[in-house]
């Protein structure tokens, strides 16, 4: 069971770097910069009372946060097992 910890570790680091490696693209990061303004936009010109174009608009909103939470959460969650791989390895716990 052990090799099966390692290896899903070594998933996690890998699932990471390229979580890394997307969110520091400039074009990733104009994409999200252009959709919040977009969204931001739309936001300020909906009418008050039109409240399903409103509810829409928080619900991209609510999407755009839980994709940068989940690219968040990704890159952490790698660099903990990288953590854990790395002292697994400092202590010998696994052998290659």
């Amino acid at each position: 069971m052990e090799l099966d910890e390692v290896e899903a570790l070594k998933a996690e680091v890998r699932k990471a770097a390229e979580a890394q490696t997307l969110v520091s693209h400039p074009a990733f990061q104009d994409a999200f910069e252009a959709l919040r303004k977009d969204l931001q936009r739309q936001m300020s010109a909906v009418k008050p009372t039109d409240e399903v174009t409103k509810a829409k608009l928080i619900d991209m909103w609510q999407l755009a946060d839980a994709l940068e939470k989940w690219f968040v959460k990704t890159i952490t969650t790698g660099e903990a097992a990288e953590m854990q791989l790395a002292e697994r390895k400092k202590w010998g716990a696994f052998s290659r």
